[in-house]
């Protein structure tokens, strides 16, 4: 599972010159799908996901693409969940 969740983000968190606080936040993400399976996307806007900014995923990645990739990547990963 946590492997899975590794290779789906790899490709993002390898091409993305991410700072700091990004790469928490999507380690975050990371360790939230693999003891929860599924994440709700407006879950991205509570806490745990608002200790590093209060405006969650929006504050973290202020750029669209990012944003949008992060959403496609759980999106795949919440299908998968649902399918298994």
């Amino acid at each position: 599972e946590q492997s899975v969740l590794n290779e789906a983000f790899a490709d993002f968190l390898q091409v993305g010159d991410l700072r700091a606080d990004q790469m928490t936040f999507i380690n975050t993400i990371i360790s939230y799908l693999s003891k929860n399976g599924t994440i709700n996307k407006n879950m991205l806007y509570e806490p745990p996901f608002t200790d590093l900014n209060d405006q969650g995923i929006s504050g973290v990645f202020d750029n669209d693409a990012d944003l949008i990739k992060i959403i496609k990547i759980i999106d795949l990963v919440n299908d998968n969940a649902m399918i298994a």
